[in-house]
C-alpha cells in the first residue's frame, strides 16, 4: 500500500488495518472480525510440562530378571514373600509344563469326543453304525455358516491327529473331502454317548482341579459346537456372559499371575526407585510418561492385571500411561471398554489413557500400503514397552512379526512375549469367534 503526496511513500499502517471491515460471503456482508471468529483457528498457548520417557529408566534385562519383589499377602508383613524374578517365572513355567504335559493327552481326547458328537448332530443320527461311513464335507457343512468353514476343517484335523479319522481319496469330479473311520477306533466311537462325556468330564476334575477352567470352557464349547456353527447360539453371548466369565478369567490367570505379573511389577519397581533417587537427592521435577502397546489383547482379562500395577505406579509417581489395546478385531471392544472403564474410575487419577485400535501383527504397520486398513498404522519407535501374550506363534511368520513389533520398539524398551505350550484342544474354544 501507498499513498502519492509530494512523491511515493510507504504507508505506515498494516495492510489489514487498511482492510475494509466487511466482506461479502455469497450474497451477504459479514464484518471480518464476526467471520475470523468464526471459521478462522485461533493460537492459544497453555503451560504443558515437558514430558521424559520411561524407557530412560528402564534397567537391562539381566538386571530385571534378577530382582527381587516383595508380595503382601496381608497385612501382617510376616506373611510377606520375596520373590525373584527369574527362578519364580521359570519355577512356574516348569510346573505348568508338567501339568499340562499330564493333562493334556486326556483334554485332547474330551475334546475329540465332542467333536464326534457334534458330527452326529449334523448327520440327524444317534450313532455311527457302520465303519465304513464316509464322511463327506460338502454334506457335513451344508447347514453350517459359512463363516465357520474353516473352524469346521481344524476340527476335522483335530480328530484325525487324535486316530479317529484319516482322510479318504478325494473324488476327483466333485473335488469333495472324504473322511473314513479307522478300524482300529470305530468301537471307541460306536461307545461315545453324551453320559460317558460327562463321566469322563467328571474324572478330569477330580484328577486335575489346577485346569478345571479348561476343562470347563472345553466342556461349555464342546457341548455347544452344533448350535455355535449352525447359528443357533451367539458366541459372545457364550463365552462372554456373566455366567461363564469367572472360567475366562481362571483361564487367563494360569498364565497372568507368574509371567505377565512378575516382570512388570519388577519393572515399575526400578522405575519407582530410580524416580524417587531423582526427585529426592537431584531435585528433579521430571514428569514421566510411559507407552504400552499391547498386541492381540483379546477380551483383556490379562491386561487387567497390568493395569492394576501400572495404575499404582502411576498415581504414586505422577507418571502418566499412554496404553494402547489392540486386537485384529474390534469385536471385543465393546466389552473390554466396559470392564476397563469400572477400573479406570476407581483408582484413575486422570493419568492413565486407553487407545482402542485394530492391528494385525503380521502386516507391516510401518507402510500403510500393507494394509488395507489405515487404523492399522502405527508410528515407529514409539513405545517403551510391547507386550503380547500367545499371539505370536500363531503368526505364519515368527521372524518376520517380531521384526514388525521390534520397529515400534522405543531405543531402550522391552518386548515381553509370553508364550505357554500350546493347547490345540482350546482351538475348539477361541475358534468358534468367526
Amino acid at each position: 500500500m501507498q499513498s502519492i503526496s509530494g512523491g511515493a511513500t510507504h504507508s505506515k499502517s498494516k495492510i489489514f488495518e487498511r482492510l475494509k471491515q466487511t466482506c461479502m460471503i455469497g450474497d451477504n456482508t459479514i464484518e471480518l472480525d464476526t467471520l475470523m471468529d468464526r471459521f478462522c483457528f485461533k493460537l492459544v498457548w497453555k503451560h504443558s510440562d515437558a514430558l521424559s520417557n520411561c524407557s530412560e529408566l528402564f534397567p537391562t534385562s539381566e538386571v530385571l530378571l534378577n530382582m527381587t519383589i516383595p508380595i503382601k499377602h496381608d497385612n501382617n508383613d510376616m506373611n510377606n514373600k520375596i520373590l525373584n524374578t527369574r527362578t519364580t517365572i521359570e519355577q512356574s513355567s516348569i510346573q505348568n509344563d508338567k501339568e499340562i504335559s499330564e493333562s493334556m493327552s486326556l483334554i485332547n481326547e474330551l475334546s475329540a469326543q465332542y467333536i464326534l458328537m457334534f458330527l452326529k448332530q449334523l448327520l440327524n443320527i444317534i450313532s455311527f453304525n457302520n465303519s465304513d461311513i464316509h464322511l463327506t464335507r460338502s454334506k457335513l457343512i451344508s447347514i453350517i455358516l459359512p463363516s465357520h468353514y474353516n473352524l469346521f476343517d481344524a476340527l476335522m484335523d483335530f480328530l484325525q491327529n487324535q486316530g479317529y479319522i484319516d482322510k479318504s481319496v478325494v473324488n476327483n469330479q466333485t473335488d469333495d473331502q472324504q473322511w473314513k473311520f479307522l478300524d482300529e477306533r470305530f468301537n471307541d466311537v460306536s461307545l461315545i454317548t453324551e453320559h460317558t462325556i460327562n463321566m469322563f468330564v467328571a474324572k478330569l476334575l477330580k484328577q486335575f482341579p489346577g485346569f478345571r477352567s479348561i476343562v470347563s470352557l472345553v466342556t461349555l464349547s464342546g457341548s455347544n459346537l452344533f448350535p455355535v456353527l449352525t447359528g443357533k447360539q451367539d458366541v459372545k453371548q457364550l463365552l462372554l456372559g456373566s455366567e461363564n466369565d469367572a472360567m475366562l478369567k481362571d483361564f487367563y490367570s494360569l498364565i497372568s499371575k507368574t509371567n505377565v505379573r512378575l516382570p512388570f511389577m519388577a519393572l515399575v519397581q526400578h522405575m519407582n526407585n530410580q524416580i524417587s533417587e531423582q526427585r529426592n537427592y537431584n531435585n528433579s521435577k521430571k514428569k514421566w510418561v510411559l507407552r504400552v502397546l499391547e498386541v492381540g489383547a483379546g477380551n483383556g482379562e490379562t491386561t487387567i492385571e497390568i493395569l492394576k500395577i501400572l495404575l499404582d505406579f502411576a498415581n504414586s509417581t505422577d507418571t502418566r500411561i499412554e496404553y494402547t489395546f489392540t486386537d485384529i478385531s474390534v469385536s471385543l471392544f465393546d466389552n473390554t471398554q466396559q470392564v476397563f472403564a469400572k477400573l479406570i474410575k476407581e483408582n484413575n487419577k486422570k493419568l492413565l489413557n486407553i487407545n482402542y485400535q485394530m492391528f494385525d501383527l503380521e502386516q507391516n504397520s510401518l507402510h500403510p500400503s500393507s494394509t488395507n486398513n489405515p487404523q492399522q498404522t502405527l508410528n515407529p519407535e514409539l513405545f517403551d514397552i510391547i507386550f503380547a501374550a500367545n499371539v505370536v506363534h500363531e503368526t505364519s511368520n515368527i521372524v518376520l512379526s517380531i521384526a514388525h513389533l521390534r520397529q515400534l520398539l522405543a531405543p531402550g524398551g522391552f518386548i515381553l512375549l509370553v508364550e505357554t505350550s500350546p493347547l490345540s484342544c482350546l482351538d475348539l474354544v477361541f475358534g468358534l469367534f468367526p
